[in-house]
């Protein structure tokens, strides 16, 4: 699952749907997978995550070599933390458009549940950073992912334990973007355990015991996040939460520390903090997370 040319090749062997694909291992690879797939394409690590190393050819002017030099892409040197680092190896794809999904599942002896959906908003482009996003449980209305998901996860063979898989919503259908063979990452599983009413880690636990966890139907709302991010470059001195008393409020922290260096979203690292909302409905968690941000104050460290 941590090789993302590995995953789309098991998917290509199945005949599942998905979008062409390229890898690169030098320079000239790299410039020959970009014509060959011919615009729009997305070049992204194959073994990192987070968003990181992320470039979006669409137009002809991005081929600019001063925008965007492809013969200084590799070797690539970044560590990625968690014990991943650049292997050199890049993966070509087509851009997709559509609405990012992120989900949840819980696998055990290679039967798959869906615990729910999360919809994914980005910042403006250039920008490739969440936004936020909105978890709501599993129902009826996610067969048609659901079938497609499944056939995904059994076709890399992923028989046991926690995943996030993230699709693209496209007009063709979803499509996948990439598997995670683990829970959400950034505290969603904290997210998804408002939603759900329960902790998502001792699921996991019961899982990995062999156990499906109980009680994975005691749903308690649609659950929303939004990040907290500069407006500006600075130094960051503090940030001012609202004094709130909402119950429907359940969670906020700041992810810095006072003297970082901050500065307005390009990637998931530039984000400073963030609230997690539960609501009955989803209008009403993004109204309430939306308008506790507003009232966050980011004060800088003044020069």
């Amino acid at each position: 699952m941590r090789d993302k040319y590995n995953v789309r090749r098991r998917l290509s062997g199945h005949g599942l749907a998905q979008p062409p694909f390229q890898l690169a291992t030098s320079s000239c690879e790299l410039k020959a997978a970009v014509e060959r797939l011919g615009l729009p394409v997305l070049i992204k690590p194959n073994d990192g995550y987070g968003s990181q190393d992320i470039v979006a050819l669409r137009f002809p002017e991005d081929l600019d070599p001063l925008l965007t030099p492809l013969d200084d892409f590799l070797p690539m040197q970044s560590d990625y933390g968690l014990g991943a680092k650049a292997s050199g190896r890049l993966l070509v794809e087509r851009y997709m458009t559509g609405t990012v999904i992120g989900c949840d599942t819980l696998t055990v002896n290679g039967q798959h549940r869906l615990l729910g959906l999360h919809e994914k908003s980005f910042f403006e482009p250039p920008s490739f950073a969440i936004r936020g996003g909105c978890f709501t449980p599993n129902g009826p209305e996610f067969e048609l992912v659901e079938r497609y998901l499944f056939s995904i996860l059994d076709a890399v063979e992923f028989d046991w334990g926690a995943a996030h898989t993230e699709l693209m919503l496209t007009a063709n259908g979803p499509r996948l973007i990439e598997i995670n063979p683990r829970l959400v990452g950034a505290k969603i599983p904290r997210l998804v355990g408002y939603a759900l009413g329960r902790s998502i880690h001792s699921d996991v636990i019961d899982l990995h015991m062999g156990e499906w966890p109980p009680g994975l139907s005691d749903v308690t709302g649609v659950a929303v996040t939004r990040w907290i991010v500069a407006d500006r470059p600075g130094t960051l001195d503090q940030v001012e939460f609202p004094q709130w008393s909402d119950p429907r409020v359940r969670d906020f922290e700041v992810l810095k520390n006072s003297g970082d260096v901050i500065r307005p979203p390009f990637d998931n690292s530039d984000r400073i903090g963030y609230v997690m909302v539960c609501a009955p409905t989803r209008i009403e968690a993004e109204r309430l997370a939306d308008a506790f941000v507003s009232e966050c104050r980011i004060r800088f460290v003044q020069c």
